[in-house]
């Protein structure tokens, strides 16, 4: 609640101002020293209709009046019709119920302050990139001045003067982009101001033009396992090939194989068998079939399984994890060096799965049933549009022939 006063001087702890000093129908009296002034004579003509409601009789256009901490303040409501300047009246007075008295004089180097203490559980190159943006921030504004009292114009104008002095890439600049509305989104939430003002900047974010993945043919992928397989002084190069041969094989990713247990498959359940996988990034379990090329790599690893156990005068323990490792992308980056590929990512390989099962038929549905998305195909059709390419405009074309 904000200290808000009438004309007449009475001061109370109220939400909307009360305007009991003037009747309906008579001029307002000019406020003290310069707010007059600083509307340009515009408080002289105005004539008081309701609560905190004036009209500029010449005109007709409407305006609100409020008290905050003795300082008065004018607000032009751009309209001339009557109810719409009502309700552009309450949502102008229920900014003030936003914006708490005590802080809503806090400076932007206060912000700032807070600011950097919110961020300490980001990661160390997040923090850097901010470090970088505060600096420049504080150089382009005078920070001692209130929060409240930038305008989006401002920081529009700091933006795109920094990206364009800096040269920033489409990427950087979306980065700074959103560095000023967390930043500012923290003045909102902290009560130092009514809203968002990156909200007031017009700013908006730049498309960011990656290249297509680099993604392995079904060859490529053939020859990759066999190279790292190749490498008997690697002890644990058979151990990265399943790794591998699996990501590519179940178009899955090293976080689900990583939870991976033999309780999670059921090698006679359905036609071929099938996977519980949880996802990781929502805890929650999907079911993935043991596709044909999939359902031999996973007998030959249980059988070996099995007989480690054996030999070690150990039960089999089907509770423990399917891969002894977490990650392969080292026996990977050194396969496609000595086969001279390109350097490969584990991510290509579930990319690969998913551009084979398209190329096959597969319905998007289906492929995103299968890695766990509950969106119908919607991300991977975003995610993976140029993945498809030319897949895609073949497609239509074949889709379009059946018009003919």
């Amino acid at each position: 609640m904000l200290k808000i006063t009438s004309e007449s001087g009475d001061s109370t702890t109220v939400s909307a101002v009360e305007d009991t000093s003037l009747s309906s129908g008579k001029p307002a009296t000019a406020p003290k020293k310069s707010a007059a002034k600083h509307h340009g004579g515009t408080w002289a003509k105005l004539v008081n209709v309701a609560s905190n409601l004036y009209r500029n009789p010449d005109s007709g256009i409407y305006y609100g009046r409020r008290k905050i901490d003795g300082r008065p303040q004018l607000h032009c409501l751009e309209t001339a019709d009557r109810k719409t300047a009502d309700n552009k009246l309450a949502e102008w007075l229920g900014d003030a119920r936003r914006v708490n008295p005590v802080v809503s004089r806090s400076t932007l180097d206060e912000l700032l302050g807070r600011f950097e203490a919110s961020r300490v559980h980001c990661e160390d190159a997040t923090k850097v990139a901010e470090e970088g943006f505060t600096k420049s921030f504080r150089a382009f504004f005078d920070c001692q001045r209130r929060a409240g009292s930038v305008r989006g114009s401002e920081l529009k104008t700091f933006v795109n003067q920094l990206a364009s002095t800096r040269e920033y890439s489409a990427n950087t600049y979306n980065r700074l982009c959103l560095f000023v509305r967390q930043l500012f989104e923290l003045a909102k939430s902290d009560g130092m101001t009514a809203e968002n003002l990156y909200a007031l900047s017009g700013l908006k974010y730049k498309t960011v033009h990656r290249p297509p993945p680099a993604i392995p043919t079904l060859e490529q992928f053939e020859k990759i396992l066999a190279e790292v397989r190749a490498q008997k002084k690697n002890r644990k190069g058979m151990a990265s090939a399943d790794l591998l041969e699996f990501e590519g094989r179940a178009g899955l990713g090293q976080a689900e194989a990583g939870e991976l247990r033999w309780t999670d498959i059921d090698l006679k359940g359905g036609s071929m068998g099938e996977m519980r996988i949880q996802r990781v990034k929502t805890g929650k379990y999907f079911t993935v079939p043991l596709y044909p090329k999939l359902r031999p790599l996973l007998e030959r690893m249980r059988t070996e399984a099995e007989q480690r156990a054996l030999k070690d005068g150990q039960d089999f323990d089907p509770k423990n994890r399917v891969f002894i490792i977490d990650n392969a992308r080292k026996a990977l980056t050194n396969a496609c060096a000595r086969l001279k590929f390109p350097d490969f990512s584990q991510r290509n390989l579930r990319q690969m799965f998913i551009l084979e099962a398209y190329r096959a038929g597969v319905d998007v549905k289906t492929i995103a049933k299968w890695q766990g998305h509950q969106d119908g195909g919607k991300l991977i059709m975003d995610t993976y549009t140029e993945v498809f390419g030319a897949d895609q405009q073949d497609f239509e074309k074949k889709q379009l022939a059946k018009l003919a």
